[in-house]
């Protein structure tokens, strides 16, 4: 690739078998057994593993051909050595609105032009998990039947981004007061945060500050996310054409993210289950060490033909809260002797603050015409019915806007809705 204005001349040379993931098998194994050889009682079984999905997007974290972007300022004249202001010297070229070379500042970014210093450790494995379910299906009456399952997936081989040139030797503790969190009242009345309590921080050594983003290896780790869910349900046939059916779920999801040794403050990461913020490291690496709770959903669904040829459906559905994570970065001015890095810390014991319960009603209204060989149908919808107005998601970052809310559930909306089938 020939140079540009800003950049030299580029050759990458081909970089083979990124990836080469050997043996990727994905056995998947299901059974089914009528129980007592009448048709009325199934006996389910399912073992399958899984492999994360990747396209492009894996490869192009290491490729030597990366793209990147830098500001740079431009002041329409002849500017000093420091690239910070015009000499003060009149050209030909100043005032023109042309970006002349010697019109533009130095690079804001050290690292324009250049790959990122992270690479995948030789040998490294597709990330992957193991699904299994078990389930008893039994038609209790000819329009009623029910079924119990239960589900459990675990992922493995999770990548780990290990910091090479660092370790948990780089860093030097601390203690800090617990922060106030009196303007958040809901925060308040849970009681799950001590006032009192000390806090060990832990701070990155200055000397490794320039090396901090350098010599970065992806790596598979001991890391895991552990689900288990427990459901149960039932459908039934009405008279007159009916149709009724529910469920309730009992599920729990564990991320034991203890394998990194870049930083023992735990930063936030994504797990895998809902996107909710977990501990990478720290103290709250091991969510099994804590007393995390089942969470339950209920639905409730049906529909009835109703006199005049109208037909009424309605769904209540009733879901645990999310969890609050409340998490908090110390000030530079705390850090004694100077911050390094600003550093994210997780309050909150994983399961100890969640969301309120919330219940949603849908409600449905239709009627359908016929017209020779045309068929219309006109409906209308009501989704939350009943107007609730549960809380989604707060601010869960302590400082002035902690506990303001940021989503709730959406309104009560009517919807009109109309079909022709010809």
């Amino acid at each position: 690739m020939p140079a540009g204005r800003f950049v030299p001349g580029r050759f990458f040379a081909e970089q083979a078998d990124l990836p080469n993931w050997k043996n990727d098998l994905a056995p998947r194994l299901s059974v089914a057994y009528d129980l007592f050889g009448d048709g009325r009682t199934a006996i389910k079984g399912n073992a399958s593993k899984y492999y994360a999905q990747w396209s492009a997007g894996w490869a192009k974290r290491y490729a030597d051909s990366a793209s990147s972007s830098d500001s740079r300022s431009w002041f329409d004249c002849p500017i000093n050595a420091a690239g910070t202001a015009c000499t003060g010297a009149v050209l030909a070229t100043s005032g023109d609105n042309i970006a002349q070379d010697s019109e533009i500042g130095p690079r804001s970014s050290p690292t324009f032009g250049l790959r990122s210093d992270r690479n995948p450790a030789p040998g490294i494995e597709r990330t992957y998990n193991w699904e299994y379910s078990a389930a008893v299906q039994h038609q209790l009456t000819s329009r009623v039947s029910m079924s119990v399952a239960w589900y459990r997936r675990i992922w493995k081989n999770l990548e780990v981004s290990d910091r090479e040139l660092i370790t948990l030797s780089d860093y030097t503790s601390f203690q800090l007061p617990m922060p106030s969190f009196a303007n958040d009242a809901d925060l308040v009345a849970a009681g799950v945060l001590d006032p009192a309590e000390m806090l060990t921080i832990y701070n990155l050594n200055s000397a490794k500050r320039g090396v901090y983003g350098a010599q970065i290896v992806d790596k598979n780790s001991d890391d895991q996310s552990i689900y288990d869910g427990i459901e149960m349900s039932f459908s039934s046939r009405l008279p007159a054409g009916g149709t009724l059916f529910g469920g309730w779920t009992i599920q729990q999801n564990l991320s034991v993210f203890c394998a990194s040794d870049d930083n023992p403050n735990g930063p936030t990461v994504s797990d895998l289950f809902m996107g909710d913020n977990v501990a990478n490291g720290g103290r709250f690496c091991d969510q099994r060490d804590f007393d995390v709770p089942m969470t339950h959903e209920f639905k409730l669904a049906g529909n009835y033909p109703i006199p005049f040829g109208f037909d009424f459906g309605a769904i209540l559905q009733s879901y645990a809260g999310r969890e609050r994570v409340i998490t908090w970065q110390p000030a530079a001015t705390s850090f004694p002797g100077g911050r390094t890095n600003a550093e994210t810390i997780i309050l909150t014991e994983p399961g100890a603050l969640y969301y309120p319960r919330y219940n949603q009603l849908d409600l449905n209204l239709k009627k359908t015409f016929r017209a020779g060989r045309k068929t219309f149908t006109g409906q209308i919808d009501f989704f939350n019915a009943l107007n609730a107005n549960a809380i989604f998601t707060q601010n869960n970052a302590i400082g002035a806007s902690l506990g303001q809310v940021q989503a709730i559930l959406q309104g009560r909306m009517m919807r009109l809705g109309f079909q022709m089938k010809f």
